[in-house]
This record gives structure tokens, C-alpha cells and sequence, in this order.
């Protein structure tokens, strides 16, 4: 007779273990199975907008025999970013989320300034500081406000730049800078809507290529 002390060994189950590794299985290929799922949320998507507008005639007048470099501009702190800012009230800047410019500020400015100088044919070249051509003077700038002003009843498309004129070659530093001046656009928005506020911007933008193709004119013929 097998004394009462001798215990049969306990037989432990493998079955909870296999439940719970199938229970696993069974998790995971749910999470994937939805996951594969199209979304019901639209996918976010960020708007890029530019500046559309024409380049200027030409004008018929005689060819100024200069060589203008154009170098890319730079710009106050706030707009070193391709982020559309808005200004609700004063000594506030906003930001949208979803809206951007194509490049910063700078680029464009420095950019459609070039563009729209060489567009007029008034003057002998346009060029970039990189350019093969040696210039006679230099165009440097600075933008100052390149931002949608919400007012009521209407928003705005404000520029402001300062340009320095430089006559390459002079010896004399006194005489390098021909002239300094700023010049600003502030054109009224169709519409209460960042594609608004960029056709605003374009026509703000060729004011200011405009004004500074006259004063170029006046101070290189």
C-alpha cells in the first residue's frame, strides 16, 4: 500500500498559456485588420500659395548703361519663415496652420524685384550677385512687414522694404551708397481668405517693383 505522505505530482495544464498566446494572435490581427481601414477623418493637406501676377511692359525709353545685381534680400526675425502670419491687433503676430507661402518672404521679394526689373528693359542687364556678368552697382534690401492685416471691415495685404542702392568699383566709401529708402503697399483684400489675402499681396507687390523701378531710373540715367 503507497503511504497516505506520497503525493501524485500535480500535473499543470498548458492550456492557459496557449489561450492567452491565441488571445494575442487574435488582438493583434484586429488592430492591423482596422488599421488597414480607410480613415474616416480627411487627410490634412497644406495649401502653398506664390504671388500670380504679369511682369511689367517693357519701356520704350533709352537703356540706362548699368549692370544691376540683385542680392536676396533679407528680413526682420518675425519673417524668416514660409508660415502665412496675420496681425489681429498690435504688437501681435499670428500664424496659420494649414496655409504657407512657397518660400520666405525674403525669396520672393528678392525674386519678383528682379524679375520685374529685367521685365522693363530699362537698364542694360539684371543679374544675380552669382551671376557671369560684372555689375556697376548692387541692389541690397531688407523686408520689413510681409503680413495679412485684419481690420475690420476689411483685411489687407501689407508689404514694406528698404533698399540700398550700391555703386560697385568706387573707391571712395562715402560715395558707395547712391541711396537708401523704404517703400510699403498695403492693398485691400477681396475676400476674408488667405488666396485672397495672396492676390492682395501680388498687387502690393508690384506697386513696390514699380515705384522702385522709377527711383532706379531716376538715379542711374
Amino acid at each position: 500500500m503507497t503511504p497516505y505522505y506520497r503525493l501524485k505530482p500535480r500535473i499543470i495544464s498548458k492550456f492557459p498559456s496557449k489561450i492567452a498566446f491565441t488571445s494575442a494572435i487574435v488582438i493583434l490581427c484586429t488592430l492591423l485588420f482596422y488599421g488597414c481601414l480607410p480613415s474616416k477623418q480627411p487627410p490634412i493637406t497644406i495649401d502653398y500659395y506664390t504671388l500670380d501676377y504679369e511682369p511689367p511692359p517693357a519701356n520704350e525709353a533709352p537703356v540706362i548703361p548699368v549692370i544691376i545685381a540683385v542680392d536676396r534680400f533679407s528680413s526682420s526675425p518675425e519673417y524668416q519663415t514660409d508660415k502665412m502670419l496675420y496681425q489681429e491687433k498690435k504688437a501681435t503676430i499670428s500664424a496659420y496652420t494649414y496655409h504657407r507661402w512657397r518660400t520666405t518672404p525674403a525669396d520672393i521679394v528678392s525674386y519678383y524685384l528682379a524679375r520685374d526689373l529685367q521685365a522693363s528693359k530699362l537698364f542694360l542687364a539684371v543679374t544675380s550677385p552669382s551671376g557671369r556678368l560684372r555689375p556697376t552697382h548692387r541692389l541690397e534690401g531688407v523686408v520689413d512687414k510681409f503680413i495679412e492685416s485684419d481690420e475690420e471691415p476689411y483685411w489687407y495685404a501689407v508689404i514694406s522694404v528698404t533698399i540700398t542702392v550700391v555703386k560697385e568699383a568706387e573707391p571712395d566709401v562715402t560715395k558707395q551708397v547712391l541711396t537708401q529708402q523704404s517703400f510699403s503697399s498695403k492693398i485691400r483684400c477681396q475676400e476674408k481668405s488667405p488666396l485672397a489675402v495672396s492676390q492682395a499681396m501680388a498687387l502690393a507687390m508690384a506697386e513696390i517693383t514699380h515705384d522702385i523701378t522709377i527711383l532706379l531710373a531716376k538715379k542711374l540715367r
